[in-house]
């Protein structure tokens, strides 16, 4: 009995536990009023902050009214209570220590109880963390959109969490212990039922499904889920469950409409195909096919440019690549995509452009429009392009004979007057100088035109073509400026090539009026030359023109013109035109035009009436013409005539119609005192008071039969006398100018 109380005290002292001894202290009633501690270990000691001595035998009143010293809350033990036959456990929380005890009390001997207490504080820590825990799981788990669910083994739901009830109207506790397979669509349960069994075997994988709800409605859901393994051993899944019967609904939308958009693609007159944002393509209509020879069992579904073998032979970016470009990338790229697509651009949100394709209709190539659109879904996000193809080939060609027909003659294919005045602005400004132009006219074609027909004058036009065709370089520009005229830019090509190029011209005139003597071509040329860029080309052409009016004027080609010499031929015999009288004529009355800017057919004008002004003095006796005497009345009504005389004979002659009026007035007087009309002022034309001044003039410093010849100041004083009477005022002054500017032995 001593050992075991020994072994009973000794357990007691090394229990970790604070252990303690209490005595029921009666009170009237004899019921416990309190608590007498009797022993306690050493744990106990600890526990409290006291030794023995001084808490044994004292009651527990005492030290819960602060009596004894020390931090220990006596009132943990102030709940104990007579126990019964069963050990009585409960916690005590000791808000002076803040920490939590558990106490086990158990009847010892009779009135006695003891007590052990144990620190659980951590344990109530952990304990309060965990429930925190679950109960934030819980609120998640609550209000997550998605669905949290767990199935054991055999399918039935062990837990759903309650937003179940937006998906399918069941509450949780409506699905709970029932099989998930009771709410799946039937038309999925077979599907649901093999996928349940590969997340059972470990295979994670997500499905989508249609579900019956309460109210028998079919919601679409996606689920994801995993096994769960306890202790080495599957025991069912746990998943998660979502709501997709809206993005369902919009995707049969979507699908509804590219549907009909295949529809409308398929019919659409132009090529057309689609594809998504990683190039693959979507659509590839029958106009497609025809244009491409690639069917659309073997083009939709492929992607990597594959679409641009049939266009370009090669897999390369088309337009429709283009249009899925950031807005930054594309500019970049614009200088880029010139070099490939002509006309690029954006109108609103479609790219536009024209190029050619040359793998498309088996090789044959064709000139394409193009418009590329990026698609867009429901929120406005990019899913692909669409890209519309017109086969304009026709148009282009049609286009192309247009700018042929806008640049060249139709008769002889050489190019017209309004691309050799577009050249002729791009030359001006370039580095080809010396510039070189050419004036060449083809002669006669009015009077071939007039008797022989115009198919006979055409005929001639092309033979003179192809003569000033093979007389010039390649790099020449040959041109057909009007009816019978003909103009030629030879860049880099000073004065004496282009006179050499002229030679040429007229030998090779020469040489086809051998080979073709039923066709003979007279053809008056021009040359002149713009050294740099300081000298206008349009000047140049101007100048190159007048040397070809002139070339012209002293040509004899027509049977008008050899009749003409004839009576000119007389003249000469009667020696009335020594000591060249036409030229010097010729040369004043140029001078004058020259020096007023006058327009090249009035030079050559000019130039002809000195040469044909008294053409009608043939027919003037040698007596009366000759006659040193002053003239008779009737002498002088015979001279006078000689104006109306070659106007008969010059208007005789087509060449000659516009001189010949000219040849009738250049007697007249401004103050309307001449012959034969008495015009007066400016009712004389322009030409023949110019040459009356030059006239005059000539006739003064020459010898005459009928008058001395008289001195260069003399005969200008007397042009001066004679200003506003018999001359125009203005033009008197103008020949002084002339003449003050040229060298006197110049006329």
């Amino acid at each position: 009995m001593v050992l075991e109380k020994e072994r009973y005290r000794m357990l007691v002292e090394n229990l970790p536990e604070a252990y303690a001894c209490f005595q029921a202290v009666s009170n009237g009633e004899r019921q416990p009023a309190d608590w007498m501690i009797l022993e306690a270990n050493p744990a106990f000691e600890a526990l409290c902050g006291m030794k023995r001595e001084e808490f044994v035998g004292r009651k527990v009143s005492e030290l819960i009214s602060g009596a004894p010293s020390g931090d220990f809350d006596w009132s943990i033990a102030g709940n104990l209570a007579p126990p019964g036959d069963e050990t009585l456990r409960f916690e005590q929380y000791s808000k002076t220590l803040d920490r939590w005890f558990e106490i086990a009390a158990c009847a010892d001997l009779p009135g006695c109880v003891v007590a052990v207490f144990r620190d659980i504080t951590e344990t109530r820590k952990k304990e309060e963390l965990l429930r925190r825990s679950e109960e934030k799981y819980r609120m998640l788990v609550e209000n997550l959109s998605e669905v949290i669910y767990t199935l054991d083994e055999n399918a039935v739901i062990t837990y759903i969490s309650p937003n179940i009830e937006s998906i399918g109207g069941y509450t949780s506790s409506e699905m709970l212990g029932r099989c998930f397979t009771d709410f799946v669509y039937p038309g999925d349960l077979e599907g649901r039922i093999e996928q349940f069994r590969k997340v059972l075997s470990g295979v994670n994988e997500a499905s989508e499904y249609r579900v019956v709800t309460k109210s028998g409605r079919i919601a679409w859901v996606r689920t994801a889920a995993q096994p769960v393994v306890s202790e080495g051993r599957v025991t069912g899944i746990n998943g998660v469950l979502m709501d997709i019967t809206d993005r369902k609904r919009a995707e049969q939308v979507l699908q509804d409409a590219y549907r009909r958009l295949d529809e409308i693609i398929e019919f659409l007159p132009d090529a057309t195909f689609v594809i998504d944002r990683e190039g693959v393509v979507l659509a590839w209509n029958k106009t497609m096919e025809v244009m491409t020879g690639i069917s659309q069992e073997k083009m939709i579904g492929r992607g990597d440019h594959e679409y641009a073998l049939p266009f370009y032979g090669k897999r390369r970016p088309l337009l429709i690549d283009f249009v899925l470009l950031p807005g930054t990338s594309f500019e970049m790229l614009k200088g880029e995509l010139k070099n490939d697509y002509e006309q690029i651009g954006w109108r609103g949100n479609t790219l536009y452009s024209e190029t050619f394709a040359p793998e498309t209709y088996n090789g044959k190539g064709a000139y394409l429009w193009i418009a590329a659109s990026r698609l867009h879904d429901a929120e406005g996000n990019v899913v692909g392009a669409i890209e519309t193809i017109r086969d304009i080939t026709d148009r282009k060609c049609y286009e192309e004979q247009l700018k042929y027909l806008s640049m060249h003659d139709q008769l002889t294919g050489l190019y017209n007057r309004a691309f050799f005045e577009e050249e002729m602005q791009r030359l001006s400004e370039s580095r080809e100088h010396p510039i070189s132009i050419i004036s060449a006219d083809l002669d006669e074609l009015k009077y071939i035109n007039d008797t022989m027909g115009h198919a006979r004058g055409d005929e001639l036009i092309k033979a003179c073509a192809e003569v000033l065709g093979r007389s010039l370089r390649s790099s020449d520009i040959l041109a057909r400026v009007g009816g019978d005229e003909f103009a030629v830019l030879l860049p880099q090509t000073d004065e004496a090539a282009g006179e050499e190029v002229a030679r040429r011209i007229r030998s090779n005139a020469a040489l086809h009026n051998e080979r073709h003597p039923a066709q003979l071509l007279s053809i008056s040329v021009g040359v002149a030359t713009a050294a740099s860029r300081e000298v206008l080309l349009k000047e140049t052409f101007k100048k190159a023109d007048d040397l070809m009016f002139r070339e012209k004027l002293f040509r004899r080609g027509s049977a008008g013109r050899q009749l003409v010499d004839t009576f000119v031929t007389a003249l000469n015999e009667k020696d009335y035109l020594a000591e060249g009288h036409a030229e010097r004529l010729s040369a004043l009355c140029l001078a004058m035009g020259e020096k007023m800017g006058l327009p090249s057919f009035q030079l050559a004008n000019l130039t002809l009436l000195a040469q044909l002004h008294d053409l009608g003095k043939v027919a003037i006796p040698d007596q009366i013409l000759f006659k040193e005497a002053p003239l008779a009345e009737e002498e002088w009504e015979v001279i006078s005539r000689h104006s109306q005389e070659g106007y008969n004979i010059a208007a005789s002659f087509p060449e000659f119609a516009d001189v010949a009026d000219l040849i009738l007035k250049h007697h007249e007087w401004w103050n309307g005192a001449g012959y034969p009309l008495g015009l007066k002022g400016e009712e004389i034309p322009l030409e023949c008071r110019i040459f009356a001044i030059a006239d005059a003039y000539d006739a003064m410093i020459s010898d005459r039969p009928y008058r001395e010849t008289k001195s260069r100041e003399e005969a200008l004083q007397e042009l001066r006398c004679c200003a506003g009477t018999q001359f125009d005022p203005e033009l008197v002054e103008l020949f002084l100018t002339v003449l003050d500017e040229k060298d006197e032995g110049s006329f």
